[in-house]
């Protein structure tokens, strides 16, 4: 599992988590997931992610051969069908498989359902005041729906907590709404699987959400902290 993000001081940086079948004491196969490294990225493209993740698997004393299965956010620097990262280990282990949110065709389609309902209210001052009167008249909280990026998976998370909290004020517009936009987007989410998956993401990504904008506040008092010293420092020196 690779995955490249920039931190606050912007470098870019490359984590891996790997994930192994071991045999516990009762002779029973169990799967085990394990955080293989992380590393500073000179420049987050193909060539440079697959050449880390080459040298942290050898590392770690793992062949590439051993290989089954990459998974990422499916960006086109990790699954691009000419030179992105599974491509290039597919030269060397022709079998492995890659899993990524693009890979799974119902989460494309709700990725673009949701982002129409964000647009849908966001370039339209009048659907914005219908859903604002029908919040008021039920004492709905009132949350801003939000666009999902692909690769960011923390959009994930808010878009999905921000449907859930105006999902009875959005069903009750739709309802009212005559437009062929408002009843094409009706159907879809209020089917079963639209419901279920976006209870799913808020449950799993919620947690995740909190831990890291806590590591973020973190990092940032440790900077605002590590600022002040150095102002302390040079008024002591003068």
């Amino acid at each position: 599992m690779i995955d490249e993000s920039t931190d606050i001081s912007a470098k870019q940086n490359l984590v891996n988590y790997i994930r192994v079948l071991e045999m516990n004491q009762f002779d029973t196969v169990t799967p085990q997931t394990y955080f293989l490294g992380i590393c500073e990225l000179y420049k987050a493209n193909a060539e440079n992610i697959f050449t880390k993740v080459i040298s942290m698997l050898s590392e770690n004393g793992i062949e590439v051969k051993n290989l089954c299965s990459v998974s990422s956010d499916g960006a086109a620097v990790m699954v691009g069908s000419k030179s992105g990262v599974v491509t290039r280990l597919k030269q060397f282990v022709p079998s492995v498989l890659a899993t990524g949110a693009d890979s799974i065709p119902y989460l494309v389609k709700y990725q673009d359902i949701m982002n129409s309902i964000s647009k849908f209210f966001k370039y339209s001052p009048k659907n914005m005041a219908t859903l604002t009167a029908v919040q008021s008249i039920i004492n709905a909280e009132e949350k801003r729906f939000k666009e999902i990026f692909h690769t960011r998976w923390l959009s994930f998370e808010g878009a999905a907590d921000a449907l859930l909290s105006n999902y009875s004020s959005l069903v009750s517009v739709f309802m009212e709404e005559t437009s062929g936009k408002a009843l094409s987007l009706y159907k879809p989410i209020t089917s079963f699987k639209f419901l279920y998956v976006s209870h799913y993401l808020a449950d799993c990504l919620k947690p995740l959400a909190i831990l890291a904008k806590t590591f973020q506040r973190k990092i940032l008092i440790s900077l605002k902290f590590t600022h002040c010293l150095l102002q302390l420092l040079s008024v002591w020196r003068k």
